[in-house]
């Protein structure tokens, strides 16, 4: 029980404090308060303790003070400071509702409540309404010890805490597993004789210091750069193929909901891990409590015929952005327990082998399996087709062995060990299969100097000779060469064939069609962000420009077959411990190199910051500087005529800059930890102001390929033509046509879908023509 007779009390209390102040060398964090008494309540104790009713109140308020500053964690020290005391009388919501500028918070004290305005923290007005029905029985009214544990745990919602009772679940309201989620012990989840201040409040409130708190940055703010899901075995090892399901808990609704959350990706990857793509709290909804929509989940993972949950309580997740960082990854770890059975690949005798050649995988497995199991080897190609290489009963660890099957190209396959009972099945492990036989495909060619080379892909290593009518090359081994003049100024199909032990095979290239659209290829080489598969480890280098000549590739920790391939597969040691690859490309004497961080790309992090189309409202002005990608710190954002370095996205243009009928194109900038980034950004266009007929006010063709890799289909944006006819021509990579259409009168923006399901994998190439305008992009179908 706390102890209320002496105003010496609170000289003591003072003291108290600047001792410690001096002894921790901690700052005093003052906020000045403004006390107003409903009449009666103050007649009642003033008469009841014989005390002034501002004694009372200052008494009650040193208690609150004594109570933050019971714990060393916080890095200040509290005074929450009664500058001024008052007693009215009337209805207290008018106090409540009255504004206080010369004083950072309010308390109104009641305790003859006439509930027509319920008691706690009121952020928009600043104000605590201790509405508390008096007593006479001191210790059960407004100024007792329980109240003021209360009127703690509202001083606390002033500096940033979150009221943690908010995410309790009760077991009665929880339909998915029956469960009850009692969060964490703190003043703020239940204050009465609890002075308890636990982390995440104790870190909000550090956060906060003694600034003003303006907006919801401070509690929007922060959560780790990647937020996730980790299913492991009983031993901590990570469970690829895990369904995942997420049940919110709405603020202070004690139940979980019947109907989870959509997940883009429902299953783990191999490592067991799963990466939200958004933040599944939804910081920043306006309408809910704290400006945030959901207060904990429960988790609930299912690996076969085995469930296991877990709850992800929102202080959880912020506590590990308090201890780690903006750039850290959080895991919510969901266990399974010993009897769940899991496969697990081993060792593969090739991770690049050849078509017809034998496949030897070993295997271990944990957990049960039944009697009357069977372990089967598949293998999948990349149209999904699977190959069952071999089958055999048991339930223990083994070694499967099988002939791979045909193919006429080198591609990307999949690996994996299944059981029959209970039905499950390992990581995918990907392997790069040849043709045993030599085919012929796709040569590079380089439009604008002639020069071309020819491409083969399996056969046996020997040398290999080329025939090609047309076609200028030092020696009938050489794979390189030139297109005569003559050829390509009227261009014809050249029939190329290559002959290796006798066996010959032979491409047809038509080089009219292949240069028919395609922008000069004369730009310098570049290594663009490369496809990759997380689960498999499969990857596929991208270039662009260069002169058509070989490319070598170098590129530690990657398994290919040949230095010239872009096709290989991560080592599995890499791919349980990512780190950034570096890859290089040699074409005539020039290197390049772009570094992959694929860790953070699984994850879903893009630690490259980029600036995008702003959001802008042609009526008001109003714009938003958009962007992509970033470390998670702050990003400040400059442009003339726009505004000066700010950290606030949104602005506006005034009216004479956005009426001007010569405005010109804006360049956007965004820097983040010492990087810029631009944007050019036309105004007219973006409002349709632009005109069409002379050169200079033409505005420029783009295209963006979104998604890229891509699987059944892929979608084009096309943007600058708007008023123009437009063509669309999507070639595979030996030149033939897939598709073509045309536009009679194109949009602003025109969107176009490609349908790819009868296609194989390769590479594609969408030209599109536009008056004088061209451009080709590239995709590749996995």
């Amino acid at each position: 029980m706390k102890n209320y007779i002496l105003f010496s009390l609170v000289t003591t209390f003072c003291v108290a404090i600047l001792t410690s102040y001096t002894t921790q060398a901690k700052p005093i964090w003052k906020f000045s308060v403004v006390v107003a008494v409903e009449k009666r309540t103050a007649d009642y104790y003033q008469t009841t303790l014989s005390k002034d009713i501002k004694l009372i109140v200052r008494e009650q308020m040193a208690t609150v003070n004594a109570n933050f500053n019971s714990t060393d964690k916080f890095e200040g020290i509290y005074n929450f400071q009664v500058d001024s005391i008052y007693v009215f009388e009337g209805a207290a919501r008018n106090e409540v509702f009255r504004p206080h500028p010369n004083y950072a918070y309010g308390v109104v004290i009641d305790g003859y409540s006439d509930n027509s305005l319920g008691g706690g923290w009121w952020g928009t007005n600043q104000t605590i309404y201790h509405s508390w029905p008096q007593s006479p029985n001191f210790n059960s009214g407004p100024f007792g010890p329980g109240a003021t544990d209360g009127l703690t745990h509202e001083f606390g919602h002033t500096r940033g805490g979150v009221d943690i009772y908010g995410m309790r679940v009760e077991g009665s309201k929880n339909p998915i597993n029956g469960q009850t989620f009692e969060p964490v012990n703190s003043i703020m989840n239940f204050p009465y004789g609890n002075i308890v201040w636990d982390e995440y409040t104790t870190n909000l409130l550090n956060s906060t210091g003694p600034d003003p708190i303006v907006g919801d940055q401070w509690i929007a703010r922060p959560f780790p750069g990647a937020i996730g899901i980790k299913a492991v075995d009983s031993q901590g090892r990570g469970i690829d193929n895990v369904s995942l399901e997420m049940y919110p808990v709405d603020w202070f609704s004690y139940s979980v909901s019947p109907t989870p959350l959509p997940i883009q990706r429902f299953l783990t990857s191999s490592n067991g891990q799963y990466i939200f793509s958004t933040n599944p709290f939804q910081p920043a909804s306006n309408g809910y409590p704290w400006n945030m929509r959901y207060s904990n989940f429960l988790i609930k993972a299912t690996y076969n015929s085995v469930v296991a949950y877990n709850w992800l309580p929102l202080y959880d997740v912020q506590n590990d952005y308090f201890r780690n960082g903006a750039n850290s990854v959080y895991n919510k770890v969901v266990e399974f327990p010993d009897q769940t059975p899991i496969i697990r690949i081993s060792q593969l005798n090739s991770s690049n082998a050849t078509s017809g050649g034998v496949l030897s995988v070993s295997f271990t497995v944990a957990g049960s399996f039944n009697q009357g199991n069977s372990f089967a080897l598949q293998v999948i190609d990349p149209q999904n087709n699977t190959f069952v290489l071999q089958s055999v009963p048991g339930t223990q660890s083994g070694t499967l062995t099988g002939t791979l099957p045909s193919t006429t190209g080198t591609s990307v396959y999949r690996v994996r060990i299944t059981s029959s009972n209970p039905v499950t099945r390992s990581s995918d492990y990907g392997i790069v299969i040849r043709p045993n036989q030599l085919v012929m495909v796709a040569p590079f060619y380089d439009c604008q100097s002639g020069k071309i080379s020819f491409n083969t892909t399996g056969g046996n290593g020997s040398p290999i000779s080329y025939n090609a009518p047309g076609i200028i090359r030092s020696s009938a081994i050489s794979n390189t060469g030139t297109v005569e003049q003559g050829l390509r100024n009227d261009p014809k199909p050249i029939p190329i064939t290559a002959t290796q032990n006798g066996i010959t095979v032979s491409y047809v290239f038509d080089l009219g069609t292949y240069c028919a659209g395609t922008s000069p290829t004369g730009a310098a080489l570049a290594l663009t962000q490369p496809a990759y598969t997380c689960q498999t480890g499969a990857i596929v280098f991208n270039v662009s420009g260069g002169d058509g000549s070989p490319i070598v590739y170098t590129a530690p920790g990657i398994i290919r077959s040949a230095t010239t391939d872009r096709f290989g597969t991560v080592e599995p040691e890499l791919r349980s411990d990512p780190k950034p690859l570096s890859i290089q490309a040699t074409q005539s004497g020039q290197t390049i190199a772009f570094i992959f961080d694929f860790g953070a790309y699984c994850r879903g992090v893009n630690p490259t910051l980029t600036l995008l189309a702003p959001v802008y409202d042609c009526a008001t002005g109003a714009i938003h500087f958009n962007t992509g990608g970033g470390d998670g710190t702050p990003i400040e954002f400059m442009a003339i005529g726009i505004t000066a370095w700010t950290t606030n996205p949104d602005q506006f243009l005034d009216t004479g800059l956005r009426t001007a009928p010569d405005v010109q194109p804006f360049t956007l900038l965004a820097r983040q930890s010492g990087r810029m980034v631009s944007y050019s950004w036309n105004l007219k266009a973006a409002c349709g102001r632009a005109r069409l007929g002379t050169a200079e006010e033409l505005s420029e063709l783009s295209v963006l390929v979104l998604g890229n890799p891509v699987n059944d289909a892929f979608t084009v944006e096309i943007r600058g033509v708007e008023g123009q006819g437009l063509g669309l021509r999507l070639v595979d990579g030996q030149g033939r046509l897939v598709e073509s259409r045309s536009v009679v009168k194109a949009g602003t923006t025109e969107r176009h879908r490609f349908d790819l399901l009868r296609q194989g994998p390769g590479l594609l190439f969408l030209q599109i023509s536009s008056g004088t305008q061209r451009k080709t992009v590239k995709t590749l179908k996995l």
